[in-house]
C-alpha cells in the first residue's frame, strides 16, 4: 500500500484498516498520539494492515494502547524480528504477545 503525501491521517487510517472496524477502531484511538506517524510507516512498511492491526491491538497487547505503541516501536527498532513477527501474527489466525521480547526493547 503506497501513502501518499496528500493523504490525510483520516484517508491513511481508513487505506491501512481495510475495512475492518476493529483495525479502523484501534487507530483511530491513538490518532492524537505523538507517535503515530513513526506507527503509521512502521505498520505500512511491515505490510500490516487490516485485521493483523486489530490482532496485533487486541491479542498481542491486551487491547493496551501503550503496549501497542511499544510494540510496535521495538517492531520499528528491529527489536522484533521478521521471523517472530510472522510466527506470532501474520502466519496464525490469532496473535501471540511479545511480551517476552520487549522486556529490553525500548
Amino acid at each position: 500500500m503506497k501513502i501518499k503525501l496528500e493523504d490525510t491521517k483520516f484517508d491513511i487510517i481508513l487505506q491501512m484498516s481495510k475495512g475492518n472496524p476493529g483495525a479502523m477502531s484501534t487507530l483511530m484511538s491513538i490518532i492524537d498520539d505523538e507517535q503515530l506517524l513513526p506507527i503509521l510507516l512502521t505498520l505500512n512498511k511491515e505490510n500490516i494492515y487490516g485485521s493483523h492491526i486489530y490482532m496485533l491491538w487486541n491479542d498481542c497487547c491486551d487491547r493496551n494502547n501503550a503496549e501497542f505503541k511499544k510494540t510496535v516501536l521495538a517492531i520499528a527498532n528491529k527489536k522484533i524480528s521478521r521471523k517472530d513477527l510472522e510466527e506470532r501474527l501474520l502466519n496464525v489466525g490469532y496473535g501471540k504477545e511479545f511480551k517476552d521480547l520487549l522486556d529490553d526493547a525500548i
